[in-house]
């Protein structure tokens, strides 16, 4: 059965089995707000009997998200091999790995989950943070002036030129309508 009329409205059959209208949502729904009025917030509608394709209004009933979830949850919980299996991956994930120091190739115990870290103290992670990149002289995109860049990343000098270099949308004639270009590539006006 793909499809029923209910008060003179077809409903269909979605693929988690519920019958559903594009228009007036679930039929179970609507079924109950007829005879209760408004589901409150927070709520939803449980089939008693748990068939999908009983929605007379006593299998219906009114439930908590969080009560709703539980009931269901009730028997799916694994067996004991499958929960003794997740506590081994876990105790093995956990495990104290050996690893090497990125920032002074010194040897030391990880006991990071999954891969080990990659360094052996905060002292090391700083240092390395702080190595990692070195200021450098480079010029603005914007108004050309030259600027000590602290980031990777930084391409301004400023705040200023970094929100004039937004890009905006400029219409002419010639190329249809649309051309993109950034404010650095705007003659000064």
């Amino acid at each position: 059965m793909d499809r029923i009329v209910y008060a003179g409205v077809t409903w269909r059959k979605r693929p988690s089995g519920h019958y559903h209208n594009k228009r007036r949502g679930y039929l179970h729904r609507y079924i109950w707000q007829e005879k209760h009025g408004q589901i409150p917030r927070g709520f939803v509608i449980h089939h008693i009997d748990h068939n999908v394709d009983n929605n007379d209004v006593s299998n219906l009933a009114l439930m908590s998200k969080s009560d709703h979830q539980r009931h269901h949850a009730i028997g799916r919980a694994g067996t004991e091999q499958q929960k003794e299996a997740a506590r081994e991956n876990l105790r093995r994930a956990r495990y104290p790995k050996q690893a090497v120091c990125i920032q002074c190739a010194q040897q030391f115990i990880s006991t990071a989950t999954g891969q080990p870290g990659k360094f052996c103290s905060t002292k090391c992670l700083e240092s390395w943070r702080v190595n990692a990149f070195k200021p450098e002289t480079r010029k603005c995109i914007v108004c050309s002036s030259e600027y000590l860049a602290k980031k990777s990343f930084q391409r301004y000098c400023c705040k200023r030129c970094n929100a004039r270099s937004t890009v905006r949308t400029y219409r002419t004639e010639a190329n249809g309508g649309k051309k993109r270009r950034t404010v650095a590539q705007l003659p000064d006006v």
